[in-house]
């Protein structure tokens, strides 16, 4: 009798084991119970929705403008970064486009997450001057060009990463002149601030990508 539970124990084991997903040591999201064998207790899958509070940071720079979305918030060691797409979006009543000019990825940082300053980076010029916090512009890589609007901004945790690329992104791009798809493209940089393509094409390119792509 107990050799025969044993027995059968050790099938249910390895049964287990067999359907089980091999994820190695890669990090998962665990938005759906798709990776997850039980739940029990107190466990539960909640979705956070966000709470009104204070104001954390105004988007009133002149580069900036109407258009400031998808922002990207990550802790970096002490200090918080923050990415977000600004740009200027201002329709007439009879549809016409009267924006003033197209976005940028911009930068900002905080020591607490609640504080943020927007620091003079002097990096890329807009109306004659340098003085702005403006990280990424539209820019020609390869027969694509890169769109700033929709950035998603991350930091390389892999410790063998190269020193040039521990910072990540990716940005939309329009894949040519006579080419209307849309694709990815990534860029790196070493500080977070300078940044530069990895590739001279998309890395993904089957998809409208009209959003904030995610990656980790």
């Amino acid at each position: 009798m107990n050799c025969k539970l044993i027995v059968a124990c050790c099938m249910v084991a390895i049964s287990l084991v067999a359907n089980a997903a091999e994820i190695g040591e890669r990090r998962e999201l665990f938005v759906e119970d798709g990776l997850i064998e039980k739940i029990s207790g107190k466990g539960e899958l909640r979705l956070h929705h966000p709470i009104p509070q204070e104001v954390a940071i105004d988007h009133d720079a002149s580069w900036e403008g109407s258009g400031c979305v998808y922002h990207s918030v990550f802790k970096d060691g002490d200090l918080y970064r923050m990415y977000y797409a600004a740009g200027d979006l201002h329709v007439t009543p009879d549809g016409v486009n009267a924006s003033t000019h197209g976005q940028f990825c911009c930068y900002a940082e905080s020591d607490d997450g609640i504080h943020w300053r927007k620091p003079k980076l002097g990096l890329h010029e807009f109306q004659g001057s340098k003085e702005n916090n403006i990280v990424m512009v539209r820019q020609k890589v390869g027969e694509a060009t890169s769109e700033p609007g929709e950035p998603a901004v991350f930091k390389d945790e892999n410790p063998d990463a190269p020193a040039d690329a521990r910072y990540k992104a990716l940005m939309p791009a329009n894949r040519g002149p006579t080419d209307h798809r849309r694709g990815l493209l990534a860029f790196k940089s070493p500080d977070g601030l300078h940044w530069s393509p990895m590739s001279d094409t998309p890395v993904l390119s089957d998809g409208a990508f009209d959003s904030q792509n995610l990656a980790f």
